[in-house]
């Protein structure tokens, strides 16, 4: 099964418009409690066989989600490196929303980013 996890840290990480900004905040499947904003963090959501053939996966359908948090809610910036990445990565833009919650008397914003990607195994 096709991983991407390793693909999609690498672009973040080497994309200084996002470092500048969250240093090495870049986690995978969620930040650290008490975290250190902002941060960004990614996952993947989904991995699905789109085509299989003799017992081989011929094409996979994975969805990835990247969330930015802030706790000064100016994620414009930070949002447009990461749509950098993904879409250079050959990732196609889902879905955007934007959320705010409250952790500890202090607003958190978040922007959470879905990107689809599919594909042959050999060129994923």
């Amino acid at each position: 099964m096709y991983d991407p996890s390793e693909e999609v840290y690498q672009g973040l990480k080497a994309n200084t418009d996002i470092t500048e900004k969250v240093g090495d905040r870049i986690f995978a499947n969620g930040v650290p409690d008490g975290g250190i904003y902002p941060s960004v963090y990614y996952g993947e959501i989904s991995n699905v066989p789109a085509l299989s053939s003799d017992n081989n996966e011929d094409y996979a359908k994975s969805t990835m989600q990247v969330s930015i948090l802030s706790d000064t809610g100016s994620v414009k910036k930070l949002a447009g490196a990461v749509e950098t990445v993904m879409l250079t990565l050959n990732w196609t833009r889902l879905s955007y929303t934007n959320i705010t919650a409250e952790n500890g008397g202090k607003l958190i914003y978040y922007k959470v980013m879905r990107f689809i990607k599919t594909g042959g195994m050999n060129n994923v």
